[in-house]
């Protein structure tokens, strides 16, 4: 997108809320919130299943993300202040009234998400690096990127197109349209330590992906509600169809070498005792 284009896009939903303002407010005062959160987990770490666990409330998953991608976008180019994205968050808080907004794309907003609504909580699912990277690539391998997922591949550029360079090793993912390697696991720390970093503990839940299906206590717990209300069987339905094996295409250490650059400190505050090594030897063995 061109800067006139982003500048368009942006003012046109800016527009749009303000025309649904009143009927937002509406909703604020017939429709009580039993909680408030937001899902932040990285994309491919259970946030869609976390929305379908909650489906019993006011729960959207990745609601009006073109909204948001392009808001990125127009931070990372200077053409958004902060106080103009705090403005879009609380039109499209107003407009959306969730009790549960349940997206990666609010990954950037969680500081302004903190500061601009106290009273919120957050949902914190995590997965280890080199299983993360490995679920994104088959993810990605099976979809069809024919018109409707032209917004599924604008979202990628946002988030991995970050001016970083091919190695001789990244071939493979070249060859396929894939950015280099060090993009991946740069945007998976950089999503992590900003939630880390911004939330404080006692709004605060984390969830390791693999922990969803025995979360249904905690997330009740967390948010105050009763545990029968929350769908288990729903807690991992949107596993990837087919195991594509595309990182035994990639040179073995050259994987671990960028991953252990890139995301070590995290790894290791939000996985103890799992090295990365091990990870990768479990992903690539199996």
């Amino acid at each position: 997108m061109t800067d006139r284009q982003i500048a368009r896009f942006i003012n046109k939903s800016v527009r749009r809320y303000t025309v649904r303002f009143p009927l937002g407010v509406a909703r604020k005062l017939s429709n009580k919130r039993s909680f408030w959160a937001f899902g932040v987990g990285a994309m491919k770490t259970g946030t869609h299943s976390v929305q379908r666990m909650l489906k019993s409330y006011r729960s959207r998953h990745e609601p009006e993300s073109r909204m948001l991608l392009t808001s990125v976008l127009a931070q990372r180019k200077g053409l958004l202040s902060e106080k103009q994205v705090n403005r879009i968050l609380r039109l499209r808080n107003i407009n959306l009234h969730l009790e549960i907004e349940s997206s990666h794309h609010l990954g950037p907003f969680v500081p302004s998400l903190v500061q601009l609504f106290p009273e919120s909580k957050f949902v914190f699912t995590t997965r280890e690096c080199i299983s993360w990277m490995d679920s994104l690539l088959n993810f990605t391998l099976e979809k069809d990127l024919s018109k409707k997922e032209l917004q599924a591949a604008f979202g990628r550029g946002v988030r991995f197109d970050i001016g970083l360079s091919y190695s001789p090793h990244d071939g493979p993912l070249e060859s396929l349209g894939f950015r280099p390697l060090r993009s991946y696991f740069r945007y998976w720390t950089e999503h992590n330590r900003t939630i880390i970093s911004s939330v404080p503990a006692e709004r605060l839940l984390t969830i390791k992906m693999r922990n969803l299906p025995k979360s249904a206590d905690h997330l009740a717990r967390f948010l105050g509600i009763d545990v029968s209300t929350i769908s288990v069987t729903d807690s991992h339905r949107f596993k990837t169809k087919t195991k594509h094996h595309f990182l035994n295409s990639l040179d073995r250490q050259y994987v671990l070498d960028v991953a252990q650059e890139e995301c070590e400190l995290v790894h290791s505050s939000l996985f103890p005792g799992i090295s990365i090594e091990n990870d990768l030897n479990a992903i690539l063995d199996s």
